[in-house]
């Protein structure tokens, strides 16, 4: 008899912030999180690094290229799925922003704004409490 191995689904995101404070943000256009928001990103591929794996994801769903810096947050999203998100700060290096792929809106929010929509599971997590995200960002939740 045979057991289906099940590990969990390693995803990537991108923290990308404005000068002003504001950080970007997609509202997720299919499940797993339809109609949330929360960093552009998504899964990594089979032998894809997380760097690569980011910045494919980043340009599939905003249009742009990014450069990976520092991890910033992890998140363990366990539901019917479990997921393990690791979200890097990023910078923009070129390309045109527009929301694509998964993607059904994107918006630049300051923290007052992204308490006003629903977000991701794991979202809250990464931005309440943290230090190293509320120290990039330059705001508290």
């Amino acid at each position: 008899m045979s057991e289906t191995l099940k590990s969990p689904k390693i995803g990537v995101a991108g923290i990308l912030r404005r000068p002003d404070g504001r950080v970007l943000l997609a509202k997720r256009g299919r499940p797993p999180a339809a109609g949330e928001w929360a960093f552009p990103g998504g899964k990594v591929q089979w032998r894809e690094s997380l760097e690569d794996a980011l910045i494919r994801e980043f340009r599939e769903e905003t249009g742009l290229w990014v450069e990976v810096g520092p991890l910033l947050c992890f998140t363990e999203i366990l539901g019917e799925a479990h997921y393990v998100v690791l979200d890097f700060a990023v910078s923009a290096i070129g390309g045109s922003l527009t929301a694509r792929s998964d993607a059904a809106e994107l918006a630049w929010m300051n923290r007052d704004e992204l308490r006003q929509h629903p977000l991701a599971p794991g979202m809250e997590r990464c931005l309440v409490n943290n230090p190293p995200v509320q120290t990039y960002l330059g705001w508290a939740l």
